[in-house]
């Protein structure tokens, strides 16, 4: 359900970017406006997991498979003629929308959480890719918006709504992974053999320097 939303937020970050490069800044400020109402949706989307699906059934007969060979099998799996493979498990952090949140807002995760990002980038489609290789390579949409007041607002509540997101995303987890492990007395670890906890709190800590402050005006 999340996914769904990127093809309207890749439409209006390219408007925002084209509304500053053609000088006129009152369409960047109000597609950014309309980005930032996007992603501000999206913690009441991804919280819905729990109409249907319940925690006990999620963390012992779902999650096994979609823990990936990284943490269990460090040496990966044989397949016959074909060789040794190494594949993460599937994870949430494998959302290309995110990683294109981050590389348009700054977040910049520099920590271990950063290698892990960058593991799972690579297992993502190819043109998802190439969609976020566009954007990096794009003048920083944060310095750009520092210097006038309504594009620096509308950037921080872009910010803001994705700081939510994570903290939606943190609750998740201890629903869904933290309760079930303390039951069950094991340590808990993320659908895609991450650390549950430290690997979102990174995630979220790097969010939140990513605000423009008021005095870089």
């Amino acid at each position: 359900m999340v996914e769904r939303e990127a093809p309207k937020v890749l439409n209006l970050l390219l408007s925002v970017y084209e509304g500053l490069d053609n000088g006129d800044h009152e369409k960047a400020c109000r597609h950014l406006v309309e980005c930032g109402a996007v992603i501000a949706s999206l913690p009441a989307k991804v919280t819905r997991v729990r109409e249907r699906c319940d925690a006990d059934v999620f963390y012992n007969q779902i999650r096994p498979f979609l823990k990936g060979w990284s943490g269990d099998l460090p040496d990966g799996m044989k397949f016959g003629t074909h060789g040794t493979v190494k594949l993460p498990g599937a994870s949430g952090g494998q959302r290309p929308l995110m990683r294109l949140l981050d590389i348009v807002f700054a977040v910049n995760h520099s920590g271990p959480g950063g290698l892990g990002i960058e593991e799972m980038m690579a297992a993502i489609p190819e043109q998802d890719r190439r969609v976020l290789d566009f954007f990096a390579k794009l003048p920083s949409l944060k310095d750009r918006c520092a210097s006038e007041d309504a594009l620096l607002k509308a950037y921080n509540e872009c910010v803001k709504a994705l700081l939510s997101f994570r903290e939606s995303h943190l609750k998740i987890v201890a629903y869904f992974i933290l309760k079930p492990a303390s039951k069950m007395g094991e340590q808990a670890a993320g659908t895609g053999g991450t650390d549950a906890t430290s690997w979102l709190l990174e995630m979220r800590n790097d969010t939140k320097k990513a605000f423009i402050e008021q005095n870089n005006q």
